[in-house]
């Protein structure tokens, strides 16, 4: 994603004019006013005190770092608020394009002020900016203290860290919410983001979405942020992300170490929809369903999670995951190592299958065994050689990069042997079917066949179960795999 950001703006710099501060203009916002669409705004390394707005510019805010790739122009080019604003530090709320563009800064200081949206960075009325290289920290607002995204809007977050900014409580009759992140009817896209260290009093300290919002995370990571934690008896819940009336997509990444003093100390979703696969959930606490809590019609489907000391503060009886009035799927995963492993089913549909559940769990393919992860006391949750959820996953999944079956858990165990085979493919034809059956049951009559091919990659083609032996539940396997792939 970055090297994508660079060449596009630096193909934009072939008929673009370069207006650079402070040398052709003192502020940054006079080089935004005096610029035209696709003119790039160029700021050399400094303390900048001022509240920008785009105004709907269509150019290129950046810093030189989009030159040189040195990080620490980031952290040397800051754009502070103005202490007598209460405005975001950076504000798109004209409808800007996705080439309206802000890249390698630092951003500040702002303190919010009564149901203020946005204290670094807000994004509101249908507009579609891309932001990346960014540092949004030390900010405060009602909702949204690291970024606001409102009203229709669709921007790109890449390649950015979002953190230490507070949500604080500004009204105290008024919920304040995302103390890193807050979206209310949008469709936010982040891609290699991190949001951390943030506190917000009430709800999801480290992000928030409601009013018909999809979310979308690739690779983003969310992790030590706190939410309610002055408010026992109140507010929503939702340490690391909380979402109401909306949809959540996330793939990779992690949720790390979150915490609440109500329910869902990694996700809390109220009448929403979530997709999340290959994903650490790790070492979150709340007072009662430290990884999730999905209530009013919510439909969550996990895939291919790791799952691992997880902690429900002050309660030995909770339950980890608590589905009320909901729909769960969960699959090729592994729940081991929390401290209460419980599923609490509340009038509702939940079917968890080809999962490794500490305790065990009911459904097609679970198993209850140690996991055995690499070296869980140094927080690697890889898996070790012998790991039984090798390969234990769902067969008729797609398979591993390493063209086995796909493995339980967030991150897959790459199977350097018989690189190009297929499991379940002994006639290398690209595809698993009655042909490939007929080679196995020839090998099953043959005499001295497997004792010659069993520790070839061929006879690893054949062997399903991998038991060193060929018999009928290796066909099993292979008829099962026809039957759930036709």
């Amino acid at each position: 994603m970055k090297k994508l950001i660079i060449i596009i703006f630096m193909c934009s710099l072939i008929t673009a004019t370069i207006i650079e501060v402070p040398t052709d203009y003192p502020t940054i916002q006079t080089g935004i006013n005096n610029a035209v669409n696709g003119d790039t705004v160029l700021v050399a390394e400094g303390n900048y005190t001022e509240n920008i707005n785009y105004s709907g510019a269509v150019i290129t805010l950046a810093s030189q770092y989009i030159f040189q790739q040195d990080l620490s122009i980031i952290m040397e080019t800051i754009i502070q608020a103005d202490p007598e604003s209460d405005a975001a530090v950076v504000t798109f709320q004209t409808g800007e394009l996705s080439e309206s563009q802000l890249i390698g800064f630092s951003i500040t200081g702002a303190t919010g002020s009564y149901e203020s949206q946005g204290g670094g960075v807000h994004i509101s009325n249908h507009s579609n900016p891309t932001l990346s290289h960014l540092n949004i920290y030390g900010n405060s607002a009602q909702y949204g203290a690291g970024v606001y995204i409102g009203s229709g809007s669709s921007p790109l977050i890449t390649d950015t860290k979002i953190y230490e900014n507070t949500g604080a409580v500004l009204n105290p009759w008024v919920t304040a919410g995302g103390g890193g992140v807050y979206c209310d009817a949008s469709t936010p896209f982040f891609v290699d983001v991190e949001i951390f260290n943030h506190e917000a009093l009430e709800a999801a300290a480290g992000l928030m979405g409601q009013n018909n919002s999809f979310v979308s995370l690739e690779n983003v990571h969310i992790y030590d942020n706190i939410g309610s934690s002055d408010c026992i008896p109140c507010g929503p819940g939702g340490g690391g992300i909380y979402m109401a009336n909306s949809e959540l997509y996330l793939i990779g990444g992690s949720i790390i170490g979150n915490s609440t003093t109500q329910f869902g100390g990694a996700i809390k979703l109220v009448q929403s929809i979530a997709t999340i696969s290959y994903a650490l959930f790790a070492q979150n606490l709340a007072s009662d369903a430290s990884i999730l809590f999905a209530d009013n019609d919510s439909n969550v489907t996990l895939d291919h999670l790791t799952i691992t000391e997880n902690e429900e503060l002050f309660c030995t009886e909770c339950n980890s995951i608590i589905v009320e009035n909901s729909e769960l799927q969960m699959s090729n995963s592994i729940v081991w190592g929390n401290y209460n492993a419980g599923v609490q089913n509340n009038n509702s549909m939940i079917d968890i299958s080809y999962t490794d559940f500490f305790g065990g769990m009911t459904g097609i393919g679970n198993i209850n065994t140690d996991p055995l992860f690499v070296s869980p006391l140094n927080e690697d949750y890889t898996l070790m050689d012998e790991s039984p959820c090798i390969d234990a996953g769902n067969p008729g999944a797609d398979f591993d990069p390493d063209n086995s079956i796909t493995d339980m858990g967030a991150f897959y165990y790459h199977q350097e042997f018989c690189s190009g085979y297929v499991q379940g493919d002994p006639n290398q034809d690209d595809l698993i079917n009655v042909l490939d059956v007929v080679v196995v049951v020839n090998c099953i009559l043959a005499e001295d066949c497997w004792e010659v091919i069993m520790d070839s990659c061929e006879g690893w083609t054949m062997d399903m179960n991998e038991d060193m032996d060929l018999n009928v539940l290796d066909l099993l396997s292979m008829v099962n795999i026809i039957i759930s792939t036709s």
